[in-house]
């Protein structure tokens, strides 16, 4: 969850802000922002709008204890908090933002709205979904833009697909590196299950270490089974 600050409208360099990422739970705790305070924005690289200093402190902090999409008790894992829910559509939905936007597929053509709208109504309710064909379910989604979408991710390379599994730490570099390594889905689940092939790849402990608990996770092994089974470009 990314905390995000309702600013008083503010115009810099001829942009008015109104809102700012406030980047994770810890730095809400650590520079009391809350309700009240006063902090001075800028726009980092002249177009994101980010909070430079923090001047005064609120005593009308909050930082949440429940998700606030599905209610679910939330986990604080270093500076971050997180929904442990698999299941929870809010989760589902800042995926699937992640994964189609510039910096991942870039799907340009499909908007954060239309991904919240496919989840909402119930067209798209597990990654999964996203690589068999599905059914509009509301009119504000075109079957031609699923069956576009479709097309898309049956299409995905194999460092596409690294990119988009949720390891934690999968930047486009790795993700090249690795799928060389790999080539499919069968030799990524080999990399994983032969320990001198895994110790042999050339990247940092600390990612090894990554990987290692990644997989070790049932609910990934069962994923990289789905996604085989699949008729997917990265499976042949």
């Amino acid at each position: 969850l990314t905390p995000v600050a309702s600013i008083t409208p503010v115009m810099v360099n001829g942009v008015t802000i109104s809102k700012c990422s406030l980047s994770n739970a810890d730095i809400v705790q650590k520079n009391e922002a809350g309700k009240g305070s006063s902090v001075r924005v800028i726009l980092a690289g002249d177009v994101i709008p980010k909070i430079n200093t923090y001047i005064t402190a609120s005593k009308d902090v909050f930082i949440p204890e429940k998700c606030p999409v599905c209610g679910t008790i939330l986990e604080h894992v270093k500076n971050d908090l997180y929904c442990p829910n698999r299941d929870c559509n809010g989760r589902l939905i800042s995926l699937l933002t992640y994964i189609t936007g510039k910096d991942v597929l870039n799907i340009h053509w499909l908007g954060a709205d239309t991904v919240k709208e496919m989840v909402s109504s119930g067209i798209i309710q597990t990654f999964t979904d996203l690589f068999t064909p599905m059914v509009s379910k509301s009119k504000k989604v075109s079957q031609e833009l699923l069956d576009r979408l479709v097309k898309r991710m049956q299409s995905l390379n194999m460092m596409e697909l690294l990119m988009i599994l949720g390891i934690p730490h999968m930047g486009r570099a790795l993700a090249v590196k690795l799928a060389a390594e790999v080539l499919n889905i069968d030799g990524l689940i080999n990399l994983f299950t032969n320990r001198i092939r895994f110790e042999s790849v050339y990247i940092s402990d600390m990612m090894k270490e990554t990987l290692k608990k990644w997989y070790a996770d049932e609910y990934n092994q069962k994923l990289l089974l789905k996604l085989k089974s699949l008729p997917l470009r990265c499976c042949k």
